[in-house]
């Protein structure tokens, strides 16, 4: 009986998930890390196998002719997106929704006063497109999209990663 009882552990022990896998399902946004449960070191296929397949895959065309062209995958909604230039690695990832917050509270809503007020002067400023201007801040893996003034979507990549991602 005891035999019985140590292999049962042993089982329950082998097929329990480890406790670093488990991802918290918030709405955390965490500079060089994770926005929410989506993590930057998961692959396009894990996050496939989360989320289901994406809703929207697209490749995109660059201005600052970084090779090879990124392509966006994106799951809508809730507006998220993992940019990859080799099908799996993710470069970084982005989101739009306004429930999503870093611990500062900035995110999409956010000002651009409330972003410099949390995270000081960016390391750049790159324009997006007319009107839309990214603020990069490379040190901590973090970018905000910003439209006239409110923030539509921010970034989480690897620190110090940015120059690879967004011509400065």
């Amino acid at each position: 009986m005891k035999m019985v009882t140590v292999l049962s552990v042993v089982v329950l022990l082998l097929l329990a998930p480890p406790a670093v896998s488990q991802i918290p399902d918030d709405n955390l946004v965490v500079p060089g890390q994770r926005i929410g449960k989506w993590r930057l070191e998961m692959t396009i296929r894990e996050l496939v196998q989360m989320n289901g397949p994406a809703t929207l895959i697209e490749i995109l065309t660059t201005q600052d002719g970084v090779p090879p062209l990124p392509r966006r995958h994106v799951w809508d909604p809730p507006g998220f997106a993992a940019i990859t230039r080799d099908g799996q690695r993710v470069e970084f990832l982005l989101i739009g929704d306004a429930r999503f917050k870093t611990e500062k509270n900035v995110g999409p809503g956010s000002t651009r006063a409330a972003v410099q007020s949390a995270y000081g002067t960016p390391t750049a400023e790159t324009p997006v497109r007319p009107g839309r201007t990214r603020m990069i801040y490379d040190s901590i893996g973090f970018a905000v999209n910003v439209d006239g003034d409110p923030v539509v979507g921010v970034n989480v990549f690897r620190p110090g990663t940015g120059r690879s991602n967004w011509s400065f």
